[in-house]
């Protein structure tokens, strides 16, 4: 889950009224495993615009005013796309699951997270944690099974602890499912 690129892009969008917003920084930390549970016409969107508004940002000095609008319009639009992510319950449980996922270390074999808030099929508040792994992580290997339902314990105790009642579905997906081609992002 790119914490740091939503918080990037609101910088930029608070930023509008000012000269600071058409930086890189505004779309930094995006990669082509992010945002899986966005649904891909969004998801590309997102990509393409962060893409488009890059361009233009890393060569700012030399942008028209109709390049600069495009790019301010580009921003906006991604601030838009990423509404799922910006209520307040949503901030809190992306931030309950980030602690989790940093503090447990598991980057090296989970490079990134999403999540989506919802009903499950009884009506109740659930969250789906979708958990990108490395490509060739054995599913079946006892260590990553244990490592997979101490990370499930951990996110609903974790969610309890922060008072959020979502009962935490994780699912995993291999980072080959997920990739987007790269289009001139760094991550």
């Amino acid at each position: 889950m790119p914490l740091d690129f939503i918080g990037y892009v609101e910088g930029g969008v608070d930023h509008l009224g000012s000269d600071d917003w058409l930086t890189p920084a505004s779309v930094h930390g995006l990669t082509d495993i992010d945002f899986v549970t966005l649904p891909r016409t969004q998801r590309e969107e997102l990509f393409r615009r962060a893409a488009r508004f890059e361009a233009v940002a890393r060569d700012a000095a030399n942008a028209d005013g109709e390049r600069i609008a495009e790019a301010r319009t580009d921003l906006i639009r991604i601030w838009e796309l990423l509404r799922p992510y910006r209520t307040s319950e949503s901030k809190a449980v992306r931030e309950v699951l980030w602690a989790v996922w940093t503090a447990e270390g598991v980057r090296g074999w989970i490079p990134t997270f999403d999540y989506q808030l919802g009903d499950d099929s009884n009506g109740d508040p659930a969250v789906w944690v979708w958990l990108v792994l490395n490509d060739g992580t054995d599913i079946g290997d006892s260590n990553t099974r244990q490592g997979l339902n101490r990370l499930r314990l951990l996110f609903r105790a974790k969610l309890q602890e922060a008072g959020i009642d979502r009962w935490p579905y994780v699912r995993t997906r291999a980072c080959a499912e997920v990739a987007r081609p790269a289009v001139g992002l760094r991550g």
